[in-house]
């Protein structure tokens, strides 16, 4: 599954010409409407990707993720300067800084960012970080260079449509709910292009008279980026890549239930799914 995008005038704000807002002022994803069109989910994803960054959900949600961000550079992961008991924004700003270097930012964005951070958003972790945050990134982050790409992607509302197209095609078979704790961010920047993946877990509701949950599975979001300033969508995807049953599932059960998921997606032997508790 796959698919890929381009904007003639290679500025990820320009659309291709075509106006992202409605005449309401709202951008136009098909998740706006009680009715979501699945086959959209792809042109939604680049849409949304494609909001300015104030615009984005950047700033709550990078300091909640912190954390279960990582960033590899040729296949190798970049050690963030980070230890238990640091603020959120402390967190955020090693990330920034990490991202900004793999993205072979200018020295002068890296200076701004390494002199400016605690101009906006306080070191203790005091007020409203989000916020500060926001600020910060407003008046720090270059538009349209490498770093305000990739962070167009580090945001809860990218995933959206990838979710709800894995909802459409099982919602009628099995039902499930978050896995808290679950949702990991990984930066994979090689060869001059970005590749983004969020994964999330989800689990089965429980058994009304047991309790058991009778599955979970592992799903992920995978964008890839190109160009000189990543200003391109090479790929959108989204894959189920794993799917645990649990042990007192009957075997005519647990067939059934990966069944329903051979159906739609590749699954790999034997995938196991791992969740981290430490974060929503």
């Amino acid at each position: 599954m796959g698919c890929c995008f381009s904007s003639s005038s290679g500025d990820k704000g320009s659309g291709g010409g075509t106006g992202l807002k409605g005449k309401n002022g709202q951008y136009k994803t098909s998740a706006w409407s009680t009715d979501f069109q699945e086959s959209k989910w792809k042109e939604d994803t680049r849409n949304i990707w494609e909001r300015e960054l104030q615009h984005l959900s950047v700033h709550m949600d990078l300091p909640r993720l912190g954390h279960k961000i990582q960033v590899f550079v040729d296949g190798k992961q970049v050690e963030l300067k980070m230890k238990d008991g640091d603020t959120k924004s402390k967190v955020v700003f090693e990330v920034l800084l990490a991202i900004a270097d793999a993205a072979q930012e200018p020295e002068e964005t890296i200076h701004f960012i390494r002199t400016r951070y605690d101009e906006f958003v306080k070191a203790d972790g005091s007020g409203d970080t989000s916020q500060q945050l926001k600020s910060f990134l407003t008046e720090v982050v270059p538009h349209d260079s490498r770093l305000d790409h990739v962070l167009s992607l580090c945001h809860q509302k990218i995933v959206f449509p990838a979710f709800y197209s894995i909802k459409t095609k099982l919602q009628d078979h099995l039902e499930f709910k978050d896995k808290r704790g679950s949702w990991v961010l990984q930066l994979f920047f090689e060869r001059g292009k970005c590749r983004v993946v969020h994964s999330k877990v989800q689990t089965a509701k429980p058994d009304f008279e047991s309790g058991i949950e009778e599955f979970s599975f592992k799903w992920e979001l995978t964008v890839v980026l190109s160009g000189l300033l990543l200003e391109y969508v090479e790929l959108i995807d989204v894959n189920v890549v794993g799917v645990d049953v649990h042990e007192s599932v009957g075997e005519g059960r647990a067939a059934e239930i990966r069944g329903i998921f051979n159906e739609h997606y590749q699954l790999a032997e034997a995938a196991e799914v791992e969740v981290d508790e430490e974060a929503g």
